[in-house]
């Protein structure tokens, strides 16, 4: 919920959603950021400890580009920006 009043009143160029969040999960936060016109095309990536399978489709199917799972490296970030859906 904080993040979310956050975000209507600043302009992010990319979105780092955790999964496990208490009481509004990343889930549904991304689903209610999607909801704002101006965050509509705004990647959002989901960063989670989670690693069954079927993650990361039910992070695209809630509307987010990608899914990196913790801990991660910050080389994955100074890579191939094409692979998490960034211009």
């Amino acid at each position: 919920e904080e993040a979310i009043a956050i975000i209507n009143n600043q302009c992010f160029d990319i979105i780092l959603m955790d999964i496990q969040m208490p009481i509004m999960n990343g889930y549904e936060a991304a689903v209610e950021i999607r909801k704002i016109p101006k965050y509509q095309n705004v990647p959002i990536i989901a960063l989670t400890a989670g690693i069954l399978n079927g993650e990361r489709e039910k992070c695209l199917e809630y509307g987010m580009n990608d899914y990196l799972s913790k801990p991660n490296s910050c080389q994955r970030f100074t890579g191939d920006d094409s692979k998490m859906g960034v211009d």
